[in-house]
């Protein structure tokens, strides 16, 4: 895992520092896609509906006052979008695929940025191996040394647990336009495995940490089950 997960992470991070530095000014209206479900053919049994995950997907008005999510439109503009997040995440795990991404951005010109996105669903042998992953508290830190461009690399002492297990560590990002810091939290709950991850400017504070963020999502999966 440890291999795929910082090959990941450094995709990502790439892609949203460099979003969070040349960001529109003016918001877009993101297009959400209706997928109707087939109706179950005659003489078949229907097999039963899982939780409906669109429930548990972050929002703006889930986050203070000020953010406001980035269309579609507006990442691909940037060279980043879901489509490419799916990717990054192909073969880390046998059978979750990302879902429910969004990212955001502070309209006060913090260039602050969020980002959220579940993976699942999670198999039955994958939950405990990657509980035991994140509750060992410096090994996520220890994953992310070895992303190019980060600095300061700690597991997030003041983070709390989130979801069935949990992990965060914050870093600096060096190589970039606008000197950043940021944070991360992994967590899962049931089959679904989520990231937060939000970047800021050096010297400011961030409206939330990643685990605050985390447990906005997380709450939303503690209510499908």
């Amino acid at each position: 895992m440890k291999n795929k997960f910082g090959i990941t992470i450094a995709i990502l991070i790439t892609a949203v520092v460099f979003l969070s530095c040349n960001l529109p000014i003016n918001a877009a209206t993101s297009k959400q896609a209706v997928v109707e479900t087939p109706a179950p053919a005659v003489g078949m049994q229907a097999v039963p509906a899982g939780p409906d995950y669109a429930a548990a997907r972050l929002t703006a008005a889930d986050l203070p006052e000020g953010f406001r999510e980035l269309s579609a439109e507006e990442l691909e503009a940037l060279g980043f979008s879901s489509t490419q997040f799916t990717h990054a995440f192909a073969g880390m795990l046998s059978e979750a695929l990302p879902e429910n991404f969004a990212a955001f951005t502070n309209t006060n010109g913090s260039f602050e940025v969020i980002v959220s996105v579940l993976m699942l669903p999670l198999t039955v042998l994958e939950r405990p191996v990657i509980d035991l992953y994140l509750r060992d508290p410096q090994r996520l830190a220890n994953d992310f040394s070895a992303v190019g461009g980060l600095a300061d690399l700690a597991y997030d002492e003041t983070s709390q647990p989130v979801g069935e297990a949990s992990s965060s560590v914050t870093f600096g990002v060096q190589d970039s336009p606008l000197k950043m810091n940021g944070g991360v939290t992994v967590a899962r709950r049931g089959e679904a495995l989520q990231i937060a991850l939000l970047f800021y400017p050096d010297g400011t504070q961030p409206a939330l940490a990643s685990y605050a963020v985390a447990e906005i999502v997380d709450r939303k999966l503690a209510g499908l089950e």
